[in-house]
């Protein structure tokens, strides 16, 4: 499997924990599942944050089930469904390395549209084993899994401009007494 960030990095297992940047990872990466997919089979990714500053230690970045192999030259989605829509990294400055792993799962059979999986806004930090409770995976599912790196600790806290706006109408308006 090979992930690929704008053209540029691409993450597999040959090189899985690469460091990318946020700013790398913005948008939605281009998926390369090479020859993993089977024909008539279905399968989910997940892409997630064990690293992650919660309750949980966990965000779940990607979620996208029925990936089906279309034509046996070529993986193509089919059916897909999105049930979180990406969302690229954004770990807190200061707050160290985070892994963002992708995981492919063999799915058991096709997930039908009208089942209902009760993933909200809180499934971001949902922990993934209880994903894979929802969607009735197991680690025996697993195919493939790479991941890439972010260096938090490296990343400065930026001030708001607001802030910074305030605290200089502040010392403009305090006055100095005239010297005598």
């Amino acid at each position: 499997m090979n992930i690929e960030y704008s053209g540029e990095s691409i993450i597999s297992n040959k090189n899985s924990g690469l460091y990318l940047s946020k700013k790398d990872t913005a948008s939605a990466p281009k998926i390369d599942f090479g020859d993993l997919l089977e024909k008539g089979k279905y399968y989910t990714l997940i892409m997630h944050d064990p690293d992650a500053v919660n309750v949980n230690h966990n965000v779940n970045h990607w979620v996208i089930t029925n990936i089906q192999l279309t034509n046996t030259s070529e993986p193509l989605h089919k059916a897909l469904m999105p049930l979180l829509d990406y969302k690229g990294p954004n770990p807190p400055p200061g707050s160290g390395i985070h892994k963002y792993i992708f995981t492919l799962y063999l799915q058991p059979n096709g997930i039908s549209k009208n089942r209902k999986i009760t993933l909200n806004k809180d499934s971001r930090s949902m922990h993934v084993s209880d994903l894979l409770d929802q969607l009735q995976l197991t680690n025996e599912n697993v195919i493939s899994s790479v991941y890439f790196a972010i260096n938090a600790s490296s990343i400065k806290k930026s001030r708001s401009r607001s802030r910074r706006k305030r605290k200089s109408r502040r010392r403009k308006s305090i006055r100095r007494k005239p010297r005598l």
